[in-house]
């Protein structure tokens, strides 16, 4: 499973994932992996992962990955003429629109893009 976010202003998120490898469950395998992109110091994200496991051959991961813009490309951006704003604008709008994008029914994922398309 792959969970992606935007924390923005003041936004609180917990994030609480389990991966539960029953007994008889010998050879599965399950991955977590969270992503988010922080747009303010005073945004609060908490993971919380657990792999509970009753079984010897599994294969179980989880991560996460928690981030904000960096210097880097805030610099690549302004040296283009691009604003501050503008730049942190277009990493929304291409998170959000990489999610869209993993929306396997086409009217939902039609609808959500047209509703990013008009707030974003």
């Amino acid at each position: 499973m792959q969970f992606r976010g935007i924390l923005m202003d003041e936004a609180k998120k917990t994030f609480r994932g389990t991966l539960d490898f029953k007994k008889g469950s010998a050879g599965a395998s399950g991955e977590e992996a969270e992503d988010n992109l922080l747009l303010s110091d005073r945004a609060v994200n908490r993971t919380i992962p657990l792999i509970l496991c009753e079984e010897e051959d599994v294969n179980g991961h989880h991560g996460a990955t928690i981030g904000q813009l960096g210097e880097d490309l805030m610099f690549y951006c302004q040296a283009r003429g691009i604003s501050e704003e503008e730049a942190r604008r277009m990493m929304v709008r291409a998170r959000m629109k990489s999610v869209a994008r993993m929306i396997p029914d086409d009217h939902i994922r039609g609808y959500v893009e047209d509703y990013l398309r008009k707030t974003l």
